[in-house]
């Protein structure tokens, strides 16, 4: 009958129905269940990342892997795979993704993670710190003492030392579970960095030798990291760079600049320095100052000052070739860095050196512009003319 059939279909719908009801609340309960692990895979999908804290590794060598300090969030070691030679699957807007490519890709893939850290690092300072904490400058390193590695990812290595170099961050104490800030030349140091650097200055590419010798003038001013540049090529190299004729990648500059700083630094550098015949180099470069100062002129004025101040003898006997005409032009440069070195100059030598000093003092000139140079708005440059009017003038 047709009122038995309606029954029968109303009474299968009922039980399909509770079925179904079921079926959600059992689908309901499992997602709740998992809801973090649900959020985290629609983020990805929404977002193409994961929303985890940063990642902060250890600072072991060559590492970009590690335990994370306290208070900070753990790596995403599984985050950061090859998965094929045409695409990476990895947390593109992570450093560590990046630093993990660059140490374990293929050639084609490091230049790929070179140019994404450097657009990430560049005139961004955390970013540049981040990556000291994940362990850059050993993967620096490594890149630099390999021949093999591409041209331009060698280039961005020596590029991210020159920016770690002036850093500190904190890494994990090798053997213990202590942290403590560290500087990225003691890191650079500490991981057999000033061999890397003396091969890398025999590189034709004059942009990685710029970043190179930026890097050895930072070092260079640690005295224990100076001696050690000293007993390799690198000062011999250094003092060949100065000489090159300016360019656009200012190698000139940094390498009198890092001569200048390993003069300072302590008198075994000193030494090395003087004997090279630095002081007669520079000297000799300076000759063609008359109107075409730069910061290269500035540099060299302070490496001979150093010279001066620390080494008496080399002072009196390897300065003979400075002539009263180069020190008056360098003190009516218009750069005012070039006026206080150059005073500093003649403060320093005039104090060892009695020839130079009666030179000075007959040359009208040179003590007018010095005399000037006491009313220069600039205190550093004031305060330098004031020591060289008293060292040629004391007896």
């Amino acid at each position: 009958m047709p009122s038995d059939e309606n029954s029968r279909q109303l009474h299968r719908s009922l039980r399909l129905g509770t079925r179904h009801v079921w079926l959600l609340v059992f689908l309901a309960a499992l997602l709740v269940a998992n809801l973090p692990a649900c959020k985290e895979a629609f983020g990805k999908c929404l977002y193409g990342k994961t929303h985890s804290q940063p990642i902060v590794a250890s600072q072991q060598a060559g590492s970009a892997q590690g335990s994370p300090a306290p208070g900070r969030s753990s790596p995403l070691q599984d985050e950061c795979k090859l998965v094929t030679s045409t695409g990476l699957q990895s947390e593109r807007d992570s450093v560590g993704g990046w630093l993990y490519i660059l140490r374990t890709g293929s050639l084609a893939d490091q230049q790929i993670a070179s140019a994404a850290l450097k657009t990430q690092a560049i005139d961004i300072w955390d970013v540049v710190l981040e990556i000291g904490e994940r362990g850059g400058a050993p993967i620096c390193l490594n890149i630099l003492a390999d021949p093999d590695t591409a041209a331009d990812v060698r280039e961005f290595a020596a590029w991210l030392l020159s920016q770690l170099v002036s850093g500190t961050w904190i890494q994990k104490q090798p053997g213990s579970e202590t942290w403590a800030d560290v500087q990225g030349s003691e890191v650079i140091f500490e991981a057999g960095g000033i061999q890397v650097l003396a091969e890398a200055l025999q590189s034709s590419s004059g942009y990685l030798q710029s970043h190179v010798a930026w890097v050895g003038a930072r070092m260079a001013q640690h005295p224990q990291m100076s001696e050690q540049i000293t007993s390799t090529s690198i000062s011999i190299r250094l003092l060949e760079m100065s000489m090159i004729p300016d360019d656009s990648y200012n190698i000139p500059t940094r390498a009198a600049w890092a001569l200048a700083e390993l003069a300072e630094s302590s008198s075994v550098s000193r030494k090395v320095i003087a004997d090279l015949g630095t002081a007669m180099r520079f000297i000799g470069n300076l000759a063609d100052a008359h109107g075409n100062h730069d910061v290269y002129t500035a540099t060299a004025l302070g490496a001979l000052a150093s010279l001066a101040l620390h080494d008496p003898t080399a002072a009196a006997s390897g300065f003979h070739q400075l002539t009263p005409w180069q020190i008056n032009a360098a003190l009516e440069s218009p750069l005012p860095e070039v006026r206080a070195q150059a005073a500093r100059l003649v403060a320093n030598i005039a104090m060892a050196n009695g020839n130079f000093k009666k030179q000075i003092v007959d040359s009208t000139s040179c003590m007018s512009n010095l005399s000037k140079l006491v009313y220069d708005p600039a205190p550093k440059i004031r305060n330098q003319a004031v020591r060289a009017l008293f060292s040629v003038a004391s007896v």
